[in-house]
């Protein structure tokens, strides 16, 4: 299995995340994108701290 993206894949949702979180995704990043978690741990990079996306949430009703 070579990845659960193709390349035209990962361009295509690299330019939607870029536009809808205004950051920059650095090519040599976007090629190595293999799995949901590499996307996260690449966005949260980009991301001025302190901006998480895998930190626990606790929902409260």
């Amino acid at each position: 299995m070579s990845g659960w993206l193709d390349p035209l894949d990962r361009v295509q949702l690299g330019i939607r995340i870029e536009q809808g979180l205004a950051i920059e995704i650095p090519d040599t990043e976007l090629g190595q994108w293999r799995t949901v978690a590499d996307v996260v741990a690449c966005v949260e990079r980009q991301l001025p701290s302190p901006f998480p996306l895998t930190d626990d949430i606790a929902f409260r009703s």
